[in-house]
């Protein structure tokens, strides 16, 4: 099954910080970005809010420091890419987490992520 991309405008909505619903469970919150769902466990967060989700590539060639993806290869696009999410505690007080994912799972669609954001803003030529 082939990834699905989000609509074109939001390619550089991505880069700036795009707002996302959590899903709040006991032990963190969830949230569904690009085909996969993204783990963060954070207990103390505001569950009446949204949260922020900003990417960042480091340069081709160049393991980003807060790799979403921890068992990308050094060839593979999703090395480059961080993930930085951003919301709000109880108490007001704004948090930074920077998710991580350990498994395989999560390669393929990052990578195709990371090639989208990198294309050219082209139309995108549709059969029919």
């Amino acid at each position: 099954m082939p990834v699905q991309k989000p609509r074109p405008e939001t390619r550089e909505g991505l880069f700036q910080g795009r707002e996302y619903t959590a899903n709040f469970t006991w032990d963190g919150l969830t949230i569904n970005f690009w085909e996969m769902s993204v783990r963060i466990p954070y207990t103390a967060i505001d569950h009446t809010t949204k949260v922020t989700v900003r990417v960042e590539l480091s340069p081709p060639g160049t393991r980003h420091q807060n790799v979403f993806t921890v068992r990308a290869g050094k060839n593979d696009p999703a090395s480059r890419l961080e993930l930085r999410v951003t919301g709000r505690t109880p108490d007001g007080d704004e948090f930074v987490a920077y998710p991580r994912s350990n498994g395989l799972k999560a390669l393929l669609p990052v990578n195709s992520l990371v090639e989208w954001l990198e294309s050219p803003d082209e139309e995108i030529c549709q059969e029919g």
